[in-house]
């Protein structure tokens, strides 16, 4: 056996070459719609149907498992070549049926020995004693004797039979068993067995604790094969967590070359990492790797359907597609449950399919950027790259025959429950029997290549209604695409024949090294794509797919290279191998994998720095007093600003604090290091929003603005008045008391200019909103400096553009209109972007000259730079993102209708969105009745308003006088200057992963063109939509002409997790440090490890040029944006640069020149 370093981090380097620009991670293909056809069971031979009948026992009101259905199993159980299929039965026997060959199969069950008595789930299918014949592991559970619950494992005799030797082998337990799989934790050489269970009990739904115990009766378990028998070590091994598992995955999470176990679990019991320690135990940290996760978790499987070789999951739970299901489905708020759920330890849940994108340090959950996060009550999630494009697509199967989440129904249940009589356990028995189910179509989708799906089911397939549960793929006809199995409650199961190999190439691999294939991973490189393969036969739900890989290479006919790395870190490759054929890896070349890493753009700081901020919310929850508010005000900071505070010529930082919470100063020492102090504590009770340091008085040290803002009291109340606080000039402030106007408003930005060019700094001062009267605007405010340290509004006449001009949440000055007077650029939510003109001292609102209409959104932040290299300023922007259940557009706008209603002297606001070309409410009816009590008499029941539409919800004459807003565009976007108009773009689709609020445009990686760092999520979202938490901290290079290629977090090490608001950059000894501010977390530095020029502007300075050698002029202005944040006035000088002109406030021209 040879052994030698072969680099397969250059398939890493690679991923990082193409920087995420998803679109070019496709391989080129030959389109048709003619992918799925359709087998009828008198073609095929597969009569299977699991049938269940209802009875005074056997229901789902005893027993709410009753229509989770069965499983289906892969395997080539005669070694002929052709792959064969088992399905496991509720209440009738299991079937197992031979592939004939051309898609037809003989039903051998009752022969074969595998029918069984007992209730049926998942099926593990495995070569447990390694004689080459395929054995099957089969789950039981089920209101059945305790006897008929033993999971059973079939040994294939060779001969068309089998033999259950599970008592044999010690496998015994009489749990309620749902799935199992088998993998080498160990790596001894031999398939150890996991089963996942779930309680017997669904009555009581109290939200306990969490048992770690390892001994409720719904533990899962773990068995150590030791010589073909299997041990119990659960306990041992740290396998301790109860549950209602449903989902069982094998998935090297944490990419150390071990096999690691995820479980998904229904109701509110957390989803589990069960993350290998390489020393025989298990450690389980999901919250280590998952922000959130679904509510009522079903079946999972693991792909990576954006090619960046890291493996991504999809998580099924149960929330519809349309209204009409929705509103049956959804109840109220619930905010009691959600944090007493969260005080109990469990993780954040909410009720949408989640698929979690795989990254260097945990998951970013984007089924809603994808599009494919409502799919209906939901069981078997199978990522197959159907078309053979090369992205893998996605496949769900769904439906379910008694809709017990049914609003009404749930109404009545609880009336005649709590009756405990005979006759009312009887009307719900005959209720239930009356009671609709939620038929549905299964889901194809198609992977598109830029994070989103497009729905197929009507296009790519007969998709017929069904109640579906398991299900699982194959080359059954072995002509090199996959076919799919279905299992179906009450009807026959689907075949579906692939169809793609008739228009699309691929390469088909097998592993026969021995039964640890279980767990290799396989490469295969094409035309400058990678795509990344598991072989996991157990996926989806209850079921095992085919061992086989099948590659699709769309119309490439060459192939680089295929890499297999087996699960013991040895790898073998074949270069150039022939396309539409089959390629077989028997472990006889075997070479020694070795990882390398490539060096990250940026340094973590904190420690070497030792800064130890945290930032501390005050735990008020918006919704209680506003359950309509779609998210909460009172945890937007903090804010940040930079400066020398004491002049002592290193730069300092300044940061605002929460409710509760005074401001806060790093103070840079001399040795570079940073001392935390809490200053003004007697203002520590106001929520701070932006805070500005600039030189009020013109006495050359730095004074200090803070914006009041937040949601903690009443509009108009003195706690919102803004404050001023003056320098001493050794960094200690004093409030200037009496040198501000009286504004009891809540605020958000302050940004410091001087725009009327008298010599003293102006401000410019956002009104965020009116507190109990959302989304009714506030009124921003110029304020002018009179020169004694007091501060005047502007004028009426001058200034009428700010009055009650929306909920602005960012502001920029810069001279849009290059007359030499800086003009204001505001955002903000529900806002169109806003243009506002400086005349010489006077502002108007000229937005329509530079802008189009429809330009309303969620804006969060602005942030100012020459993207295109074409010597003017463009925009980026940030605002809500795109992984949201939203998706407005011009034409469906996302808009929101508010009154007082019902003339309580409260503001009701009805946000609305489209849904399937109608608009409807965004809340539940529970959700509307918890503050419009009128709307119980409206809807009496839940039928009547999942049927209505929002011209349903009010009479003409109660909409008079409503204030109607509209948004046209969630989406984080650029705005390109084309010769002094703007045109808005979105930017790509790995920057729309969450909302982003702090930004900033700098130079990242040496070359000419400008990049961006961003940071975002939202964690103040209601808690029935869920979080915004997809973001991780944004890097993105610049291209040049306006658009970006991503860098992945694993290659940039700028790792910002949290609920990511203010972003700025201090100069650290020439060098630029780039600090994030989280809300309730901790404050992150990191350093940039490219090196240049520093090069600090004046105060009075407010554009720049770069002039290149190459002769490229790329400009920028001195002051940028980003939300609550402001920055040092500096740049490091890019390479190339021979020249700087600096242009200052009364147009004053100066030069440096570099070499």
């Amino acid at each position: 056996m040879r052994f030698y370093t072969y680099n397969i981090g250059l398939f890493f380097t690679l991923i990082g070459s193409i920087l995420i620009g998803c679109d070019q991670n496709a391989i080129e293909s030959t389109n048709s719609s003619e992918v799925l056809k359709l087998i009828s069971s008198d073609s095929s031979g597969i009569m299977f149907s699991n049938e269940i009948m209802e009875n005074d026992t056997v229901n789902v009101i005893d027993y709410e498992y009753c229509y989770n259905g069965g499983g289906v199993g892969i395997g080539d159980f005669n070694n002929d070549g052709l792959q064969d299929i088992f399905f496991t039965g509720n209440q009738q026997n299991n079937a197992l049926y031979i592939n004939q060959g051309e898609l037809r199969f003989k039903d051998v069950s009752n022969s074969a020995g595998i029918e069984g008595p007992g209730w049926a789930t998942g099926v593990a299918v495995v070569d447990i004693n390694n004689d080459g014949y395929d054995d099957l592991f089969v789950c039981y559970s089920g209101l059945v004797p305790d006897n008929l619950r033993r999971n059973r494992l079939y040994i294939n005799q060779q001969d068309g039979t089998f033999v259950d030797e599970s008592i044999k082998r010690g496998l015994t337990d009489l749990d309620y068993s749902t799935h199992a799989a088998f993998f080498d934790f160990d790596k001894d050489n031999d398939l150890d067995l996991f089963v996942i269970n779930h309680h017997n009990s669904f009555g009581d739904k109290r939200i306990s604790p969490v048992d770690s115990s390892g001994a409720s009766v719904s533990n899962d378990r773990l068995y150590e094969n030791i010589d073909g028998k299997f041990f119990d070590i659960s306990k041992k091994a740290g396998i301790l967590y109860e549950g209602y598992s449903l989902g069982l995955g094998i998935e090297d999470i944490n990419n150390d070359g071990w096999m690691d176990v995820t479980i998904t679990n229904d109701y509110y019991f957390d989803d589990y990492i069960y993350i290998n320690q390489q020393n025989g135990t298990f450690k389980e940290s999901a919250k280590d790797y998952f922000k959130h996760t679904s509510n009522f978790s079903m079946g999972h499987d693991f792909g990576d359907f954006n090619n960046d070789g890291l493996a991504d999951v999809m998580v099924l739970d149960m929330l519809p597609e349309d209204q009409y299901r929705r509103q049956k489905l959804i109840g109220p708020l619930n905010l009691e449950l959600f944090y007493t759920t969260l005080n109990a330890g469990y993780n954040e849940q909410f009720m949408r399919n989640n698929l979690q994108m795989g990254g260097q340090y945990g998951y970013s959950e984007v089924g809603q950027l994808a599009g494919v996060y409502a799919t209906d009550w939901s069981w078997a999630p199978l990522f197959i790259d159907i078309n053979l494009d090369g992205l893998q697509d996605l496949f769900i199967s769904n439906g379910f025959k008694r809709d017990i989440t049914d609003r009404d129904f749930i109404v009545y249940r609880m009336k005649q429950e709590m009756l405990r009589t005979p006759e009312a356990k009887q009307n719900l028995i005959t209720a239930l029997s009356n009671l609709g189910g939620a038929k549905l179509k299964n889901f194809f989708y198609e992977n598109t290549g830029d994070l989103t799906f497009d729905d197929k089911r009507d296009i790519w397939a007969s998709t017929p209604e069904s109640y579906s549960n398991g299900a699982a793929y194959a080359d059954l006809d072995n002509d090199g695409d996959m076919d799919l199995v279905v299992s179906n409650i009450g009807q026959k199961a689907f075949l579906y024949e692939g169809k793609a190999s008739d228009y699309n190439n691929y390469l088909k691999v097998k592993l026969k090294r021995n039964y640890t294939n279980i767990g290799a991973k396989v490469l295969l490189y094409s035309d400058g794509v990678v795509q990344y393969r598991r072989v996991n036969p157990y996926r989806g739900f209850q079921s095992s797919v085919t061992d086989e890989i099948i590659f699709g290479l769309g119309g490439q006919n060459i192939v680089d290279s295929v890499c297999v790395i087996w699960p013991d870190m040895m790898y073998e490759k074949v270069i150039n191998p022939s396309f539409n054929s089959e390629l077989t890896f028997e472990g006889k070349v075997l070479n020694q994998y070795i990882s390398s890493e490539r060096p990250k753009l940026f340094s973590q700081l904190n420690e070497a720095l030792d800064i130890n901020y945290q930032h501390k919310e005050l735990n008020k929850i918006d919704f209680k007093s506003d359950p309509l508010l779609p998210h909460m005000f009172s945890r937007m900071g903090p804010g940040m600003s930079v400066g020398d505070i004491d002049g002592d010529g290193d730069s300092d930082v300044l940061i605002g604090g929460a409710a509760g919470e005074s401001i806060r100063i790093l103070r840079q020492s001399t040795s570079n290091t940073f001392s935390e102090e809490e200053i003004l504590k007697d203002d520590y009770f106001k929520e701070d929003m932006g805070v500005s340091l600039f030189d009020s008085d013109n006495d050359g040290d730095l004074d200090l603005y803070v914006v009041s803002g937040g949601n903690d009291v009443a509009r108009e109340d003195p706690y919102y008045q803004d404050r001023l606080y003056l320098n001493d000039g050794n960094g200690n402030f004093e409030l200037a008391e009496g040198s501000l106007p009286d504004i009891n408003q809540s605020g958000s930005v302050v940004r410091p200019f001087d725009f009327d060019k008298d010599g003293d700094i102006d401000l410019f001062v956002g009104g965020r909103l009116a507190p109990g009267f959302y989304p009714y605007p506030s009124t921003s405010y110029i304020l002018v400096n009179n020169g004694d340290n007091t501060f005047t509004t502007f004028g009426n006449e001058k200034g009428e553009v700010f009055h009650r001009n929306g909920l602005v949440t960012d502001a920029i000055w810069t001279d849009f209109d290059e007359d030499g007077w800086s003009d204001l650029i505001l955002v903000g939510e529900w806002m169109p972007i806003t243009f506002v003109k400086n005349n010489k001292g006077a502002f108007e609102d000229v937005s329509s000259s530079y802008i189009n209409e429809y330009s309303n959104g969620w804006w969060n932040s602005i942030s100012a730079g020459d993207f295109d290299n074409d010597g003017d300023i463009d925009y980026v922007l940030g605002n809500l993102g795109e992984n949201n259940q939203y998706h407005p557009s011009i034409t469906e706008p996302v808009e929101v209708f508010a009154k007082d209603f019902d003339g309580n002297g409260k503001i009701d606001p009805i946000i609305t969105q489209y849904i399937q070309g109608q608009r409807y409410s965004k809340w539940s009816l529970d959700v509307l009745v918890e503050q419009l009590k009128m709307m119980r008499k409206k809807f009496p029941n839940y039928e009547k308003f999942a049927n209505a539409t929002f011209d349903e919800y009010f009479t003409q004459e109660e909409l008079k006088g409503v204030y109607h807003l509209s948004s046209y565009t969630f989406s984080n976007s650029i705005l390109i200057n084309e010769e002094g108009r703007y045109t808005l773009k979105p930017l790509n689709s790995q920057l729309q992963l969450s909302p982003i609020y702090g930004m900033m445009a700098t130079y990242i990686d040496d070359d000419s063109n400008l990049d961006l760092i961003a940071i975002g999520n939202e964690y103040t979202s209601d808690v029935i939509g869920g979080y915004m938490d997809a973001g991780s901290g944004f890097v993105a290079l610049g291209n040049g002409d306006g658009t970006f290629r991503n860098v992945p977090n694993g290659l940039t090490n700028f790792v910002v997790k949290g609920d990511g608001k203010s972003l700025v950059k201090v100069t650290i000894a020439d060098k630029e440090v780039f600090l994030a501010a989280q809300n309730s977390d901790k404050l992150l530095a990191f350093e940039n490890a490219r090196s240049g020029n520093l090069l600090k502007f004046e105060s009075n300075d407010i554009e720049y040029k770069l002039i290149y050698d190459q002769g490229q002029i790329t400009k920028g202005i001195v002051r940028n944006g980003g939300y609550l944040s402001q920055s040092e006035p500096t740049i490091m000088v890019p390479s190339g640069v021979i020249k700087v002109e600096i242009v200052d406030n009364n147009g004053k021209v100066r030069e440096l020149s570099f070499k």
